[in-house]
Protein backbone atom coordinates (compact mmCIF):
# COMPACT_ATOMS: atom_id res chain seq x y z
CA UNK A 1 0.00 0.00 0.00
CA UNK A 2 1.31 3.70 -0.83
CA UNK A 3 1.36 5.83 2.30
CA UNK A 4 1.29 9.62 2.23
CA UNK A 5 5.36 9.23 3.08
CA UNK A 6 5.80 7.61 0.03
CA UNK A 7 3.91 10.13 -1.82
CA UNK A 8 6.12 12.61 -0.07
CA UNK A 9 9.04 11.10 -0.26
CA UNK A 10 9.55 10.39 -3.94
CA UNK A 11 8.77 13.57 -4.90
CA UNK A 12 10.90 15.34 -3.07
CA UNK A 13 13.28 12.35 -4.69
CA UNK A 14 11.90 13.80 -8.31
CA UNK A 15 12.04 17.27 -7.58
CA UNK A 16 15.61 17.26 -6.47
CA UNK A 17 16.99 14.97 -9.62
CA UNK A 18 15.06 17.29 -11.54
CA UNK A 19 17.63 20.15 -10.42
CA UNK A 20 20.29 18.61 -10.86
CA UNK A 21 19.71 16.64 -13.64
CA UNK A 22 21.20 19.20 -15.92
CA UNK A 23 24.65 18.24 -14.11
CA UNK A 24 24.55 14.91 -15.05
CA UNK A 25 23.47 16.03 -18.35
CA UNK A 26 26.45 18.21 -18.97
CA UNK A 27 28.73 15.40 -17.70
CA UNK A 28 27.12 13.32 -20.30
CA UNK A 29 28.21 15.49 -23.12
CA UNK A 30 31.47 16.06 -22.04
CA UNK A 31 32.71 12.43 -21.37
CA UNK A 32 30.25 11.24 -25.04
CA UNK A 33 28.89 8.60 -23.06
CA UNK A 34 26.99 7.89 -20.02
CA UNK A 35 27.54 9.96 -16.91
CA UNK A 36 27.82 6.31 -14.80
CA UNK A 37 29.05 2.88 -16.49
CA UNK A 38 29.89 4.61 -19.59
CA UNK A 39 31.62 1.57 -21.79
CA UNK A 40 29.88 -2.23 -21.28
CA UNK A 41 29.89 -5.47 -22.11
CA UNK A 42 26.70 -6.82 -23.64
CA UNK A 43 25.22 -10.70 -23.67
CA UNK A 44 22.22 -12.63 -24.68
CA UNK A 45 20.95 -15.24 -22.47
CA UNK A 46 17.82 -16.47 -21.23
CA UNK A 47 16.38 -16.49 -17.58
CA UNK A 48 14.14 -20.02 -16.87
CA UNK A 49 12.18 -19.65 -13.66
CA UNK A 50 14.15 -21.23 -10.53
CA UNK A 51 12.69 -24.53 -9.90
CA UNK A 52 12.38 -23.71 -5.96
CA UNK A 53 10.01 -20.41 -6.79
CA UNK A 54 7.31 -20.73 -5.55
CA UNK A 55 3.85 -19.06 -5.02
CA UNK A 56 3.88 -15.10 -5.87
CA UNK A 57 7.74 -15.76 -6.47
CA UNK A 58 6.87 -18.39 -9.28
CA UNK A 59 4.50 -16.14 -10.61
CA UNK A 60 6.74 -12.85 -11.20
CA UNK A 61 9.39 -15.48 -12.58
CA UNK A 62 6.97 -16.61 -15.41
CA UNK A 63 6.97 -12.90 -16.70
CA UNK A 64 10.18 -12.37 -16.99
CA UNK A 65 10.93 -15.90 -18.60
CA UNK A 66 12.98 -15.68 -21.87
CA UNK A 67 15.33 -13.38 -23.39
CA UNK A 68 17.26 -11.58 -21.32
CA UNK A 69 19.81 -8.63 -22.38
CA UNK A 70 22.65 -8.48 -19.86
CA UNK A 71 25.04 -5.01 -20.00
CA UNK A 72 28.12 -5.25 -17.26
CA UNK A 73 29.79 -2.52 -16.69
CA UNK A 74 32.18 -0.52 -14.70
CA UNK A 75 30.62 2.13 -12.88
CA UNK A 76 33.38 5.33 -13.50
CA UNK A 77 35.74 4.35 -16.10
CA UNK A 78 35.93 4.53 -19.54
CA UNK A 79 39.09 2.64 -19.93
CA UNK A 80 38.77 -0.72 -18.20
CA UNK A 81 39.36 -1.78 -14.35
CA UNK A 82 40.55 0.15 -12.20
CA UNK A 83 41.09 -0.91 -8.44
CA UNK A 84 38.65 0.96 -6.76
CA UNK A 85 35.69 0.94 -8.94
CA UNK A 86 32.07 -0.33 -8.85
CA UNK A 87 30.59 -2.34 -11.22
CA UNK A 88 27.29 -2.77 -13.06
CA UNK A 89 24.76 -5.09 -14.31
CA UNK A 90 22.00 -3.84 -16.41
CA UNK A 91 19.21 -6.63 -17.25
CA UNK A 92 16.52 -6.21 -19.89
CA UNK A 93 14.19 -8.94 -20.31
CA UNK A 94 12.40 -8.48 -23.20
CA UNK A 95 13.25 -7.65 -26.90
CA UNK A 96 16.47 -6.71 -26.58
CA UNK A 97 18.58 -3.89 -27.55
CA UNK A 98 16.13 -1.28 -28.48
CA UNK A 99 13.70 -1.24 -25.71
CA UNK A 100 10.13 -1.73 -26.34
CA UNK A 101 6.55 -1.28 -24.23
CA UNK A 102 6.61 -4.39 -22.22
CA UNK A 103 10.00 -4.71 -21.70
CA UNK A 104 11.22 -4.69 -18.29
CA UNK A 105 14.41 -3.14 -17.16
CA UNK A 106 16.47 -3.74 -13.73
CA UNK A 107 19.96 -2.19 -12.56
CA UNK A 108 22.18 -3.64 -10.27
CA UNK A 109 25.54 -2.72 -8.87
CA UNK A 110 28.13 -3.92 -6.46
CA UNK A 111 26.16 -1.72 -3.82
CA UNK A 112 24.28 -3.58 -1.50
CA UNK A 113 22.97 -0.22 0.33
CA UNK A 114 23.43 3.61 -0.93
CA UNK A 115 25.18 4.36 2.35
CA UNK A 116 27.06 1.10 1.65
CA UNK A 117 28.42 3.32 -1.30
CA UNK A 118 31.75 4.25 -0.05
CA UNK A 119 32.86 0.96 1.14
CA UNK A 120 31.43 -0.69 -2.04
CA UNK A 121 34.67 0.24 -4.20
CA UNK A 122 36.95 -1.69 -1.55
CA UNK A 123 34.70 -4.73 -1.52
CA UNK A 124 34.47 -4.93 -5.16
CA UNK A 125 36.45 -7.51 -7.85
CA UNK A 126 36.66 -5.22 -10.89
CA UNK A 127 38.72 -7.67 -12.43
CA UNK A 128 35.92 -10.42 -12.93
CA UNK A 129 32.27 -9.55 -13.92
CA UNK A 130 31.26 -12.62 -12.15
CA UNK A 131 33.64 -12.70 -9.06
CA UNK A 132 30.74 -10.42 -7.48
CA UNK A 133 26.89 -10.43 -6.19
CA UNK A 134 24.91 -7.47 -7.76
CA UNK A 135 22.30 -5.72 -6.00
CA UNK A 136 19.05 -3.72 -7.24
CA UNK A 137 19.86 -1.29 -4.22
CA UNK A 138 16.82 0.20 -3.40
CA UNK A 139 12.85 -1.46 -3.37
CA UNK A 140 10.73 -2.03 -5.98
CA UNK A 141 6.90 -3.55 -5.48
CA UNK A 142 5.32 -5.75 -7.64
CA UNK A 143 1.80 -7.06 -8.74
CA UNK A 144 2.56 -9.81 -6.23
CA UNK A 145 5.04 -8.26 -3.75
CA UNK A 146 4.46 -4.98 -1.51
CA UNK A 147 8.19 -4.65 -0.99
CA UNK A 148 10.98 -6.42 -2.88
CA UNK A 149 14.71 -6.19 -3.53
CA UNK A 150 16.55 -8.00 -5.81
CA UNK A 151 19.97 -9.39 -6.02
CA UNK A 152 21.84 -11.73 -8.89
CA UNK A 153 24.46 -13.93 -7.41
CA UNK A 154 26.55 -15.36 -9.95
CA UNK A 155 27.58 -19.40 -9.41
CA UNK A 156 30.40 -20.37 -11.21
CA UNK A 157 31.62 -23.93 -11.85
CA UNK A 158 34.21 -23.79 -13.96
CA UNK A 159 37.80 -22.48 -13.97
CA UNK A 160 38.98 -20.66 -17.07
CA UNK A 161 42.69 -19.75 -17.57
CA UNK A 162 45.06 -19.00 -20.92
CA UNK A 163 47.31 -21.87 -20.94
CA UNK A 164 47.87 -21.52 -25.34
CA UNK A 165 51.07 -19.12 -24.91
CA UNK A 166 48.94 -16.17 -26.74
CA UNK A 167 49.77 -12.69 -25.50
CA UNK A 168 47.71 -11.75 -22.45
CA UNK A 169 44.61 -9.47 -23.09
CA UNK A 170 44.25 -6.18 -21.60
CA UNK A 171 42.08 -6.72 -18.17
CA UNK A 172 38.69 -5.59 -19.61
CA UNK A 173 39.12 -8.13 -22.19
CA UNK A 174 39.70 -10.90 -19.31
CA UNK A 175 36.17 -10.32 -18.08
CA UNK A 176 34.42 -10.87 -21.06
CA UNK A 177 36.44 -13.55 -22.36
CA UNK A 178 35.95 -15.08 -19.02
CA UNK A 179 32.05 -15.23 -19.61
CA UNK A 180 31.91 -16.43 -22.84
CA UNK A 181 34.18 -19.28 -22.07
CA UNK A 182 32.47 -20.25 -18.67
CA UNK A 183 28.80 -20.06 -20.93
CA UNK A 184 30.65 -22.16 -23.77
CA UNK A 185 31.23 -24.92 -21.09
CA UNK A 186 28.02 -24.68 -19.63
CA UNK A 187 29.61 -23.51 -16.27
CA UNK A 188 28.21 -20.34 -15.61
CA UNK A 189 24.75 -19.52 -14.23
CA UNK A 190 23.19 -16.15 -12.81
CA UNK A 191 20.59 -16.80 -9.89
CA UNK A 192 18.03 -14.00 -9.77
CA UNK A 193 17.05 -13.70 -5.98
CA UNK A 194 14.10 -11.62 -4.39
CA UNK A 195 13.57 -10.50 -0.67
CA UNK A 196 11.51 -8.60 1.68
CA UNK A 197 14.21 -6.63 3.10
CA UNK A 198 17.69 -5.62 1.80
CA UNK A 199 19.91 -7.77 3.15
CA UNK A 200 18.09 -10.94 2.18
CA UNK A 201 16.96 -13.76 2.96
CA UNK A 202 17.37 -13.99 -1.01
CA UNK A 203 14.92 -16.80 -2.29
CA UNK A 204 15.98 -18.11 -5.74
CA UNK A 205 13.24 -16.36 -8.10
CA UNK A 206 15.34 -16.91 -11.65
CA UNK A 207 18.54 -18.96 -13.15
CA UNK A 208 19.87 -16.86 -16.23
CA UNK A 209 22.09 -18.51 -18.49
CA UNK A 210 23.84 -16.40 -21.59
CA UNK A 211 24.14 -17.80 -25.19
CA UNK A 212 26.31 -14.98 -26.87
CA UNK A 213 27.92 -12.29 -26.83
CA UNK A 214 26.95 -8.64 -28.55
CA UNK A 215 29.89 -7.21 -30.31
CA UNK A 216 29.09 -3.55 -29.52
CA UNK A 217 27.77 -1.65 -27.14
CA UNK A 218 25.36 1.18 -28.86
CA UNK A 219 26.07 4.62 -27.87
CA UNK A 220 22.00 5.06 -28.12
CA UNK A 221 21.21 1.88 -25.54
CA UNK A 222 19.32 2.96 -22.86
CA UNK A 223 18.34 1.08 -19.97
CA UNK A 224 15.38 2.69 -17.99
CA UNK A 225 14.92 2.30 -14.40
CA UNK A 226 10.92 3.26 -14.77
CA UNK A 227 10.69 0.83 -17.47
CA UNK A 228 8.61 -1.79 -15.86
CA UNK A 229 6.54 -3.99 -17.98
CA UNK A 230 6.56 -6.99 -16.08
CA UNK A 231 5.06 -5.28 -13.29
CA UNK A 232 8.11 -4.36 -11.52
CA UNK A 233 7.98 -1.21 -10.89
CA UNK A 234 10.81 1.31 -8.54
CA UNK A 235 9.96 2.64 -4.98
CA UNK A 236 11.61 5.29 -3.02
CA UNK A 237 13.92 8.07 -2.69
CA UNK A 238 16.78 7.12 -4.53
CA UNK A 239 14.91 5.54 -7.42
CA UNK A 240 12.83 8.84 -7.99
CA UNK A 241 15.99 10.88 -8.14
CA UNK A 242 16.73 8.74 -11.05
CA UNK A 243 14.18 9.83 -13.01
CA UNK A 244 15.55 13.61 -14.39
CA UNK A 245 18.90 12.43 -14.02
CA UNK A 246 18.05 9.23 -16.60
CA UNK A 247 16.21 11.60 -18.69
CA UNK A 248 19.07 13.79 -19.05
CA UNK A 249 21.84 12.07 -19.66
CA UNK A 250 19.81 9.97 -22.50
CA UNK A 251 18.77 13.18 -24.21
CA UNK A 252 22.40 14.46 -23.79
CA UNK A 253 23.36 11.26 -25.65
CA UNK A 254 21.30 11.75 -28.51
CA UNK A 255 22.77 15.37 -28.99
CA UNK A 256 26.11 14.41 -29.11
CA UNK A 257 25.54 11.36 -31.07
CA UNK A 258 23.86 13.29 -33.84
CA UNK A 259 26.66 16.04 -33.53
CA UNK A 260 29.20 13.47 -34.11
CA UNK A 261 27.49 11.80 -36.85
CA UNK A 262 26.84 15.15 -38.91
CA UNK A 263 30.68 16.46 -38.16
CA UNK A 264 31.69 12.63 -39.73
CA UNK A 265 29.82 12.86 -42.51
CA UNK A 266 31.31 16.73 -43.08
CA UNK A 267 34.78 15.32 -42.96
Amino acid sequence: MTTILQHVTEGYGTAVGALVSPAFGLISALRRARTFHPRGDLFVGHLHVDPAAQGDDAVLGRRLQGEVLLRFSDALSKQGPRRFDVLGMALRFGRGVAGFDGDQDLLFATIQRPWTMPIAPVLTDTSDYVGNDYFAVSPFATPEHERAYFRVHPEVSGVWGRDDGAPALPAHEMRRERIIALAEGSDLELELGISKGPWGRFRPLGRMTIDRALPRDPVALSFDPFRSGAGIRPRGLVHALRRGVYAASRTTRRWTAAADEGATRAD
